[in-house]
């Protein structure tokens, strides 16, 4: 399953705010922008993302999440088949955190 991370990064001296976006060997930082709600400005930065490396993505119908970090955004289309062969989407980010700790 792809999913594409995000998170905050703070101003420094030489850097105002940013957001980080990866994903597999991919990564963009983006200049915060103050003028949209917080969820956005990450949406922006997974927009970037895709935009910079040319990727073959429909990101029109992601889904997403929140932790303590940032965002996990995961695409609509990814299912997990349980024992009674019920297909659930990947919808809520903690479902997500649970399988990246179990791969790790």
């Amino acid at each position: 399953m792809k999913y594409i991370k995000t998170k905050y990064l703070c101003a420094t001296n030489f850097k105002g705010m940013r957001i980080k976006a990866t994903c597999d060997q991919f990564n963009i930082t983006i200049p915060y922008n103050n003028n949209l709600e917080d969820q956005f400005v990450h949406f922006q930065a997974v927009k970037a993302l895709v935009k910079k490396y040319n990727l073959d993505w429909n990101i029109s119908k992601m889904v997403y999440g929140s932790d303590d970090n940032g965002y996990v955004f995961c695409f609509s289309n990814s299912v997990i088949n349980d024992k009674g062969g019920v297909l659930w989407k990947c919808q809520k980010v903690s479902l997500l955190l649970t399988m990246q700790k179990l791969k790790n």
